[in-house]
């Protein structure tokens, strides 16, 4: 069981790393844009694969995550002659939202933090 889970971390690892470059790469139109990947979740039977990005811009990520989804089967494809896997999985295109929602907290955190230090010198 540990051992199927390094495994299976090492696989996100890899595939986190490639995934990244091929995007940068390959399309040219969405190198204005800053795009993260967050997280890639492997199943432990290598069947898919969630690979969960993020836009560092105020834009819509709806298009970005609608386009990597059609384009899917271009990138395990090239996934696949890179990392040599038996088995490649399917790969599922997801925005993460995480970053957005740490500012907006940080945000009101400091609101809440200014409120009380002008209560204080009151």
């Amino acid at each position: 069981m540990v051992k199927e889970y390094k495994r299976i971390q090492r696989i996100e690892s890899v595939m986190k790393s490639a995934l990244s470059v091929l995007i940068h790469n390959r399309y040219e139109q969405w190198r204005d844009q800053v795009i993260s990947i967050t997280r890639i979740k492997v199943s432990p039977d290598l069947s898919y694969t969630k690979v969960y990005i993020s836009l560092l811009s105020d834009q819509d990520p709806q298009p970005l995550v609608h386009f990597l989804n059609e384009e899917a089967k271009t990138l395990r494809y090239l996934l696949a002659q890179e990392m040599k896997l038996r088995k490649m999985p399917e790969l599922h295109f997801y925005f993460d939202d995480s970053v957005q929602n740490s500012e907006r907290m940080v945000e009101l955190l400091t609101d809440v933090e200014e409120s009380l230090d002008k209560e204080k010198s009151l």
